[in-house]
């Protein structure tokens, strides 16, 4: 039984890796209270005790707001921590598997949607930080796998994280009460995270590289939010429940869309966003 070693084990993704493997392979699910990766010395001891097969590394700060706010901390953690993980890694023989973001191009002036050879141009300190990670592990590592991956989405699971993501904050803004306003000028991709979880296995075992990871979408986040409440079974209350925000992005908008072709060239293929908001709606039983 391969052994795979999680950073990061208490966030949104890998909290469901956990739960969706733990009985297909052996798993050390750390957190960030059982792990600090910032202490090299702690994250060598904790990787060679272990002697895993894969490391797959999604511990960071991920929110941009607190990214902006504790810039210092930020690098610490995502770039530092990281560079502290893949050296453990390199030293117990482990192959990294690394989450990084689409958010790396959120500065870049063209248009989406990207791919592995297009130079990124971050201009917010989490979108540095994660493309600065990259790079640590690059001078580290030859063999490491490198996700950059959309906004992932799906709903609250018992003893799971949930962050915002589409899907949830337009269902919970409708059990609030609340009007939804979501940007009609920003693109991007939005991946339902089961259907990144069953390509685990395949991932674990593509060759060395980065690879844009997720599903593609070419509709607006307004129209993404109104596809979720038509999808449910409120298609005439959608104007009621989401409200259209041209305002923001006006002046430039927003796209950070990827290209995963090249990971479909290796056999691994995602649902488009469209697709896959109808399957999460399906598997939770929302449809009214």
């Amino acid at each position: 039984m391969d052994k795979i070693l999680l950073t990061g084990a208490g966030g949104f993704l890998l909290s469901r890796v956990y739960n969706y493997y733990k009985d297909r392979y052996e798993i050390l699910p750390l957190k960030s209270r059982d792990l600090d990766i910032t202490d090299s010395e702690k994250v060598c001891q904790s990787f060679m005790d272990f002697k895993p097969d894969y490391v797959i590394h999604g511990a960071a700060i991920s929110s941009t707001e607190v990214c902006r706010d504790n810039e210092k901390k930020a690098y610490k953690v995502n770039v530092e921590g990281t560079a502290n993980v893949a050296m453990a890694a390199r030293k117990a023989n482990a192959k990294l598997i690394y989450c990084s973001s689409e958010q790396i191009f959120n500065g870049n002036l063209e248009s989406g949607p990207y791919n592995e050879e297009d130079i990124p141009c971050p201009n917010t300190v989490y979108g540095k930080t994660k493309l600065e990670g990259e790079k640590k592990i690059a001078q580290v590592l030859n063999d490491a796998v490198i996700m950059r991956l959309t906004w992932l989405f799906s709903l609250p699971e018992r003893n799971m994280r949930v962050n915002k993501n589409i899907l949830w904050n337009v269902v919970s803004g409708m059990l609030k009460g609340e009007v939804v306003k979501l940007p009609s000028h920003e693109y991007r991709g939005h991946t339902y995270v089961y259907d990144l979880i069953q390509h685990i296995p395949d991932i674990l075992n593509l060759p060395a590289g980065i690879y844009h990871t997720g599903s593609m979408n070419d509709e607006s986040t307004y129209d993404v939010g109104v596809h979720i409440l038509k999808t449910m079974g409120f298609k005439e209350r959608a104007d009621k429940l989401i409200q259209r925000d041209d305002e923001r992005y006006k002046e430039k908008p927003r796209d950070i869309r990827i290209d995963t072709n090249k990971l479909a060239s290796h056999g691994i293929k995602f649902e488009n966003t469209m697709d896959g908001i109808e399957r999460a709606i399906k598997d939770f039983g929302l449809m009214f």
